[in-house]
């Protein structure tokens, strides 16, 4: 019987079984990132409105001499490109936030792996690992409200790695850095270096030294923390940090990296410091915007009318007075407001600290005006008949139940009305505002322009009521302004951004003669009287410049008012307030002193002496002149309740004007996107260093 050979199937070539096995995977592999691809980009925005922008209209303000103030609503630049701009604009972005932009596609991986390493160590985001191209994937996904800001999820990061990458395949490197400038969100508003070069140095980007230029790149970081206006040391810091990286990267020479370091940061921190206290002016310009224009569809530019000299002394004057005395006598706010006596509002500073409070005191506060407000008494006695020289007894008078009294329960006898104002007599005013009449006036009160509720009983000759600071400082203008009604504003032309347009311009308008001549003149000569010798005597100005005014506090010294007026042609009048938020009592606060103090050093570190011809006097042949100066008081109380121990225990409390001055206001500057980048780097490390 033959054998049979024992055969076995060959077995199949290993190789092949691997290689199918390795395009399966492959398959399934390209499977999954497709699925992976379309489930994270299925609601991705369309990318090519990449450069497409749906903007509030912006604001600018301005001064009259073209100082920029400030912006509302979104500032855009205009569009650059890399051959429009000097090339170390790009150079300084392309040092600090992403070196190799030209060799990566998209995604650093080497700063990434870094980044990522650092993280983990730390055990919290330290350093940041984002490209450029990334950074523009994630704000471009923050504007079209794909995330917040604070969203840290896969799917963002994941979404912003596929935008990444479309940009890096459909746009040449040079287009995504253009696109980058033009478009990176520098807080408040601000997007691209060319806005941003006009909104922290008043220059197109094309002007901009190579130390700004730093600066401006250094500002990608962290907008508000580095913001040159708010913070020059930081900036100067930081835009010091930007150039020495420069000089590594070889794009500038160390010696020319070093002159400019040194000059940049010289003229960063002498420039004049911008506290951020015009804000409240500009706040209430654009609250009173629409009454000129109606509904804003288009880029606006708003010349004003404040004065930069005028307003940094207010600021100054304000907070050396806090510094100097707020904590010793209990104060922790003070406003201040200033106008011509055409109306223009030259200086306006509604609180001590703009950052922490945007409530604006000069025209949103209702405080009692206390002694202030016998200015409307006189004024209207006047109008019935009285006269300056008239005599009147300062004793003491019951009205029903309501007996007032005079500070210190001090009584002079027989007085002129001229020497009871000055004196601030509480007991003549009530009987002036008894002979003349409440309805009086409550008449001539709202003929001036303040339409706040009163009360319609004596009172209201003590400050009883509640004014706002602006209402009480523009009704007081009457009389500097001879009688005719102040028309206070602070626009003085719009005009179309795009176009020049003229669209408004400020003209003299049609004033109302509110006060005749006699009332005018004797209301001056009683706010001279005031100044000269009264319960206002601290606001006398240095080189002789004429002055007059009137003090005022409110019971329990909560408040302290004074309100005057520089007698020049054009004024200008302005009225400062002295007091608390929480309406509660000040350790002694009196009108005559700090408001009128301050009302001094306001005006002495700007107003010069004019030419005797263009003092702003109204010339009387009074029918009493004080031939001997009475002995003065120091200030005014307004009713019987509530008095200081001792003037001179006030005194001894105020220290020489030799203070240090009051650290500058902060502004908040936040949107998400700017914020987001501060957020994922919380400290000092940089986010590329090698």
């Amino acid at each position: 019987m033959a054998k049979t050979k024992n055969t076995k199937p060959s077995p199949k070539p290993r190789k092949k079984s691997w290689l199918r096995r390795l395009f399966k995977l492959s398959l399934w592999g390209l499977l999954a990132l497709g699925i992976i691809i379309a489930w994270y980009s299925y609601d991705l925005p369309n990318i090519r409105t990449l450069e497409d922008s749906e903007r509030k209209p912006s604001i600018t303000m301005v001064t009259k001499d073209g100082d920029m103030l400030t912006t509302y609503g979104d500032l855009y630049g205009t569009t650059i490109t890399l051959d429009k701009v000097p090339k170390y604009v790009p150079q300084a972005v392309l040092a600090i936030e992403d070196h190799r932009f030209y060799e990566h596609i998209g995604i650093d991986l080497i700063s990434f792996t870094r980044a990522l390493f650092n993280n983990v160590i730390r055990g919290k985001v330290v350093q940041g690992g984002s490209s450029i191209t990334q950074q523009l994937a994630k704000n471009f996904l923050l504007a079209k409200k794909k995330f917040h800001y604070t969203d840290r999820s896969l799917r963002r990061k994941v979404q912003e790695l596929l935008v990444s990458l479309w940009l890096e395949y459909h746009f040449t490197k040079d287009q995504i850095l253009s696109v980058y400038l033009n478009r990176i969100d520098f807080g408040a508003g601000v997007y691209g270096f060319d806005a941003a070069a006009q909104r922290y140095f008043f220059k197109p980007l094309s002007e901009v030294s190579i130390f700004e230029a730093g600066i401006l790149a250094g500002m990608l970081k962290a907008p508000t923390r580095y913001n040159p206006l708010r913070h020059p040391k930081a900036s100067a810091d930081r835009g010091t940090t930007v150039v020495k990286k420069m000089i590594e990267y070889n794009y500038i020479s160390k010696s020319s990296g070093d002159a400019e370091i040194k000059l940049g940061k010289d003229r960063l921190l002498n420039r004049r410091a911008d506290t951020g206290s015009y804000r409240y002016f500009t706040d209430w310009i654009m609250d009173t915007l629409p009454s000129y224009l109606g509904y804003i569809d288009r880029d606006l530019v708003v010349v004003t009318s404040l004065n930069l000299r005028a307003q940094e002394a207010a600021t100054k004057s304000i907070q050396t007075m806090i510094a100097q005395n707020g904590e010793k006598l209990g104060f922790q706010q003070m406003a201040l407001v200033s106008m011509n006596l055409d109306g223009e509002v030259i200086a306006m500073v509604g609180g001590k600290d703009y950052s922490r409070s945007q409530f604006n005191r000069v025209t949103q506060a209702l405080r009692q005006p206390g002694s202030a407000f016998k200015s409307f008494v006189y004024m209207a006695a006047f109008e019935n008949g009285s006269k300056p020289s008239d005599i009147m007894n300062d004793a003491q008078q019951s009205y029903g139940k309501w007996r007032p009294k005079n500070i210190y329960n001090q009584y002079r006898g027989d007085l002129t009305i001229e020497e009871a104002f000055a004196y601030s007599s509480n007991t003549i005013t009530v009987k002036l505002l008894q002979q003349t009449g409440v309805g009086k006036l409550i008449n001539l009160v709202r003929r001036l322009g303040i339409n706040t509720k009163l009360e319609r009983n004596l009172t209201i000759a003590l400050g009883s009521g509640e004014v706002t600071l602006f209402d009480m400082t523009s009704a007081i203008g009457v009389v500097a302004n001879g009688g005719y009604e102040m028309y206070p504003h602070g626009v003085v032309e719009i005009r179309d951004k795009a176009t020049n347009e003229v669209l408004y311009k400020s003209g003299t308008p049609h004033l109302r003669k509110l006060l005749d001549d006699q009332v005018v003149q004797y209301t001056d000569q009683i706010f001279s009287a005031s100044v000269q010798y009264g319960t206002s005597k601290r606001s006398k100005l240095n080189n002789n410049i004429p002055s007059a005014g009137k003090s005022g506090t409110t019971q329990k010294h909560r408040d302290g008012w004074f309100v005057g007026y520089v007698k020049h042609r054009n004024g200008p009048i302005t009225g400062i307030w002295t007091g608390n938020d929480d309406d509660s009592p000040t350790k002694g606060i009196v009108g005559g002193i700090i408001p009128a103090e301050t009302w001094k050093m306001y005006h002495d570190m700007w107003v010069t002496p004019q030419p005797q011809d263009e003092e702003h006097t109204v010339e009387l042949n009074h029918p009493h002149e004080t031939t001997t100066e009475p002995a003065p008081i120091e200030d005014d109380m307004p009713a019987a309740e509530g008095s200081l121990d001792g003037i001179d225990q006030v005194l001894s409390l105020i220290q020489p004007d030799t203070a240090n001055e009051a650290l500058t206001d902060e502004e908040a500057e936040i949107t998400p996107e700017s914020l987001a980048r501060e957020n994922e780097t919380e400290d000092e490390t940089e986010k590329d260093e090698e």
